[in-house]
Formats: structure tokens, C-alpha cells, sequence
């Protein structure tokens, strides 16, 4: 009896050391092939860029509450923008993950630091609610920082030491826990080199457009452009009206609507702008055929002409944008009181 008393004793302790000692790790940025992994963000100046968490831990390290604060200096970022950050599996299965509202300045943060905090939480106790347990290297999160314009010397240079641990003011900094009432798992953190590129200009390309929009629409004609540093896009046009359907960072898409303009063999240039770069595409010798549509004429209330006498009546023709193959146009007058002479 002694025996065995003694032996599940050293096992509970065996345990408890083993759990209280499980490491996890996270790394900020970068990726990974295989175990190998490649500590470098590449992002542009005054854009938003992607950090990637990914983290890998000890097989006993079975994680049920997570706070994972990122941290990001004041002279290189101004914004962790809290809608573009995103997380996967498990935190999606959990009852609470988000990113929390606060934008943390100093303190908690040292001077000259901001910071974002991600907090999840697990319910073992009710429906399905997975640990996270991944001894692989996985990625869990996607935090979302924006870079402020480069002052000179950034582009073409990489820097350490810019992205750090963040503290938040009511949760510390980085923990692990299994809900269990322990002391929970060390967690180590590393941080990617950042690598300020050279922006790129967003992609574009014309849509084909037909000789007749008789029996099209303008919204047939949807054109994109994308833009790969994920910058607001602004698209505009030298004639027509562009129509936005879709405008997110990094993607945009719409249309060229012609409607009550007439042009005859023009060279409608299509620009996108990022903010810092154009791009630009050309639709050579386009005319507005078969946009005329229903016509509204506008005349005079009332003319003063002298018996005898000539003069010109202003007859405006408003045409809509619905196609029609021809029209007829009829006055109707007094011929004992008036005769037209000419139209033009």
C-alpha cells in the first residue's frame, strides 16, 4: 500500500514539473518551411503590412488561455489596425477571441511604444472548445501594422528590434495558461528583421470595351486593380464616370458609365493610384455609339418675333442611356401664324 501511494505521489509530481516547465514559442513575422524559419518581413513605407504568428510547442503544453501582446516604435509605425488583424483555428472554436480595442500607448509600453493585445479564451467546461496544441510550427494569427512614410533612409534597409513584446494594462504582457489553476507555460518570443522595399505600383489592366452598348450594360464591363503592399486604391478616368462596386485595401473594382457622353474616336486613359505610385492603362479610339436613348426636348414657354419677320427657337434634345435604333421629333404649330423656314 505504501508502495503504491508512493508511486502515484512521484507521478503527480512528475506531471506537475512537466506541465510547469512546457515551453511555447511565437514567432512574429517571417515564415516557415518546414522547422525553418525565415525571420524577415518584407513591407513598404506608409502601408499596411502583414505580421504572421505562428508558434510551435513542447507536447505536454496544452494551452486554453492565450494573451499574445504585440508590440510596434513609435518612429517606424503609427497604427495596428484592429479590423485587418485576423486568427484561425482553435481560437476560432473558443467562446472569446478578439482583438482588443485598446490601442495601448506608454505606459504600460515603454515611451515611445504602442501596442495591440490579442486575448482567447477557452470554456473546457462547455461545448467544443479545443486546446491549443500544435508541435509544429503553425500559424494562429495575423496581426496588421502600418508603416508611416519613410523620413529617408529607410527603403532598402533592414531593422531589428522595431517590433518587441507589447503590455497591456490590465493583462501584463505574453502568457500561456491550461485553465487548470497552474502556473502556466514560459513563453518565448521572437521577432522578425523588418525590410523596408520599395513600393510598388498597383497592376491594372482595361477592360475591352464594345464598338456598340446596344444590348449591354456599363456593369458588364467591370475592370480591377490590385495593389500587392494591400494600399486604398483610387481609380479615376479621363472620359466617363467611374463607378466603384468593390474598394478595399489592396483590391479594387467598377466600371466606366458613358452614360450622356459623346465621344468620337478617344483615347480614354485609365489611371490607379496608391498613394505613392500610378499605374495607367489606354482604350484607344473609343466613341460612345448606340448610347443615345430616349430623347426629352425642352423648349420655350414663349418667343417674341415681330410679324414678318425670322428667327431661330432654341429646341434642346436631352438623350437618356437606354439604346434605341432612331427617333422622329414633331412640332406642331399654327400655320396661320407661323412657317418654318429651316431646321439645323
Amino acid at each position: 500500500m505504501t508502495k503504491r501511494l508512493l508511486g502515484l505521489s512521484l507521478l503527480a509530481m512528475f506531471l506537475l514539473i512537466g506541465s510547469a516547465f512546457a515551453q511555447v514559442d511565437v514567432y512574429y513575422g517571417g515564415y516557415f518551411t518546414g522547422t525553418v524559419w525565415h525571420d524577415t518581413i518584407n513591407g513598404k513605407d506608409n502601408a499596411n503590412v502583414n505580421v504572421p504568428v505562428y508558434i510551435i510547442m513542447d507536447p505536454t503544453a496544452y494551452v486554453a488561455d492565450c494573451h499574445l501582446p504585440l508590440g510596434v516604435s513609435d518612429t517606424y509605425f503609427d497604427a495596428i489596425p484592429q479590423s485587418l488583424c485576423t486568427f484561425s483555428y482553435p481560437f476560432t472554436a473558443w467562446d472569446d477571441a478578439s482583438f482588443l480595442n485598446a490601442f495601448e500607448t506608454s505606459p504600460p509600453n515603454p515611451p515611445g511604444w504602442h501596442s495591440r493585445s490579442f486575448l482567447g479564451f477557452a470554456d473546457l467546461g462547455g461545448g467544443s472548445n479545443p486546446y491549443l496544441h500544435f508541435t509544429e510550427p503553425t500559424q494562429i494569427l495575423n496581426f496588421v501594422v502600418h508603416t508611416l512614410p519613410d523620413p529617408g533612409g529607410w527603403t532598402g534597409n533592414a531593422f531589428s528590434g522595431i517590433l518587441q513584446d507589447g503590455v497591456s494594462s490590465t493583462l501584463g504582457g505574453p502568457a500561456m495558461g491550461d485553465t487548470l489553476g497552474g502556473p502556466g507555460y514560459p513563453v518565448t518570443t521572437h521577432y522578425a528583421w523588418f525590410l523596408f522595399s520599395a513600393n510598388s505600383a498597383p497592376t491594372i489592366t482595361c477592360p475591352t470595351l464594345p464598338a456598340d452598348f446596344c444590348g449591354h450594360a456599363y456593369s458588364d464591363y467591370v475592370f480591377c486593380v490590385d495593389d500587392v503592399d494591400g494600399n486604398m486604391i483610387t481609380v479615376t478616368s479621363s472620359h466617363g464616370t467611374v463607378v466603384t462596386v468593390t474598394n478595399e485595401p489592396g483590391h479594387w473594382c467598377g466600371y466606366l458609365d458613358f452614360c450622356g457622353v459623346a465621344l468620337n474616336n478617344v483615347n480614354i486613359v485609365i489611371d490607379a493610384y496608391d498613394g505613392t505610385d500610378h499605374a495607367s492603362c489606354t482604350i484607344a479610339g473609343f466613341s460612345t455609339n448606340g448610347l443615345i436613348g430616349k430623347m426629352v426636348a425642352d423648349m420655350p414657354d414663349s418667343f417674341p418675333i415681330w410679324p414678318g419677320y425670322s428667327a431661330w427657337m432654341p429646341v434642346t434634345l436631352d438623350g437618356g442611356c437606354t439604346c434605341i435604333g432612331g427617333f422622329e421629333f414633331t412640332i406642331v404649330y399654327d400655320p396661320s401664324v407661323l412657317q418654318i423656314l429651316d431646321v439645323r
